[in-house]
């Protein structure tokens, strides 16, 4: 190997996170041709792990890995959310059965590229795409670290408003309850900044009516004047009860 392509290989091996994939798209902008990648492959420095993605020879990768070549380097609105994010977080209780279970939630005009859903990477993922919020930069995410590097993920605000988006159908609603009770420390300027960005009527009068059933501190410092409700009633359950304030059909505490 001449000393450019030396030189070129140094770079791309130092700018590789150790437990990260890496999208082989973004490194043909960076002046890597797909050709120079199997050459590289070739003389032992890369492994390609589907069409599309490569890591390190002999690294190892999980989905934490493949998410950060989603996020970082194809630049998609792409996240950790609903239950799995506030798992990370420490709320909520893991069972473990069976493989584990990621949520990822993203825009309506957002995809996962397949070398990411072909991959099995020894957990279930689930991707939910909708216009859940509105297009506000960075609202409500945050970032946590693995390993070497660090993905976007939700905030507990914003999760448990995704984790509600999929209540009853996806989610129970038991569960979504028992979460809610743990949650005490939310920062009610976050809360009312989703709360007015969310499009989901549904999402936010159970957000609502379950923070205060679980008489949650930060309550109180929400001012909800601005906030859109929507009119009428809704129906989350057949055979529950209307709740008074917010108008949503909830289970009967014996029937959940």
């Amino acid at each position: 190997m001449n000393t450019s392509k030396e030189s070129k290989l140094n770079r791309l091996v130092t700018s590789v996170a150790s437990g990260t994939c890496n999208a082989t798209a973004y490194f043909a902008e960076q002046g890597y041709s797909y050709r120079l990648l199997h050459n590289y492959e070739e003389s032992g420095w890369l492994e390609f792990l589907e069409r599309g993605a490569f890591i390190r020879k002999g690294d190892q990768v999980d989905w934490f890995g493949g998410l950060y070549a989603i996020q970082k380097q194809l630049k998609k609105k792409i996240h950790v959310g609903g239950k799995t994010a506030l798992l990370l977080q420490g709320y909520g209780q893991s069972v473990p059965l069976g493989k584990e279970q990621v949520h990822l939630f993203g825009p309506s005009n957002e995809t996962l590229p397949k070398w990411f859903t072909v991959h099995k990477w020894g957990a279930d993922i689930h991707s939910h795409f909708s216009k859940l919020f509105n297009d506000v930069a960075e609202m409500g995410l945050t970032e946590k670290d693995h390993l070497r590097f660090s993905i976007k993920i939700s905030a507990p605000e914003r999760a448990m408003m995704e984790l509600l988006s999929l209540v009853p159908e996806k989610q129970t609603f038991e569960e979504a309850r028992f979460i809610m009770e743990g949650l005490r420390t939310l920062r009610p300027t976050v809360v009312l900044e989703l709360l007015k960005n969310c499009n989901s009527i549904k999402v936010k009068r159970l957000f609502m009516a379950l923070a205060e059933e679980s008489e949650l501190p930060w309550v109180k410092s929400l001012i909800t004047a601005d906030v859109d409700f929507g009119s009428g009633k809704r129906m989350l359950v057949e055979g529950g009860y209307l709740h008074p304030k917010y108008l949503i059909t909830l289970p009967k505490r014996n029937e959940q």
